[in-house]
């Protein structure tokens, strides 16, 4: 009976050791590759720098953003799938709003619904804070997509991503 527990256990870890990352280059090893980005966003060592643009009451528009379509599952396997979103953010400064989003996407590839993670004003810290969030799929996803969306950001504006993650939830 004892041997049966120890074998139990042995394939729970197992089966967590083998969680992967639904992101492709999540920590940024190969710059951009995988990413569709526009001008806000840069890198230094595996980090992701969200800047606003430089200059007196200029703002960026909420069409900045850097996205990555989630592969690796057919379209029978999201489903209610349960996933955790989870990175570390380091905000010095942000004067607009900043969004870490899993898009869920239908078979046609319309949106079905927004898992969100959002910052404004209220949610600056000079170190690094871990951030996650556990949601189920709609029984009608047949996809997901990872967005990071910056809003009306200026040039004073300072805010850093790493470690991002997007795993299975048992």
């Amino acid at each position: 009976m004892i041997m049966k527990h120890l074998i139990f256990a042995a394939l729970l870890s197992a089966g967590n050791l083998a969680a992967a990352n639904l992101l492709k280059n999540p920590d940024f090893e190969q710059g951009f590759k995988g990413y569709f980005k526009t001008d806000a966003f840069s890198l230094n060592q595996g980090v992701l720098n969200i800047n606003g643009v430089p200059g007196a009451g200029e703002k960026i528009n909420s069409s900045q953003k850097l996205a990555q379509s989630l592969s690796g599952l057919t379209a029978a396997e999201w489903p209610n799938r349960k996933l955790k979103l989870s990175f570390q953010a380091k905000i010095e400064r942000i004067s607009g709003r900043l969004e870490v989003t899993i898009r869920e996407i239908d078979a046609a590839g319309k949106t079905i619904r927004y898992h969100m993670i959002p910052f404004t004003k209220w949610d600056t810290a000079d170190d690094w804070q871990d951030f996650s969030r556990t949601f189920k799929l709609s029984p009608k996803a047949a996809g997901a997509a990872l967005y990071i969306r910056a809003c009306y950001l200026d040039g004073k504006d300072r805010i850093q991503l790493r470690k991002l993650r997007i795993d299975d939830c048992p």
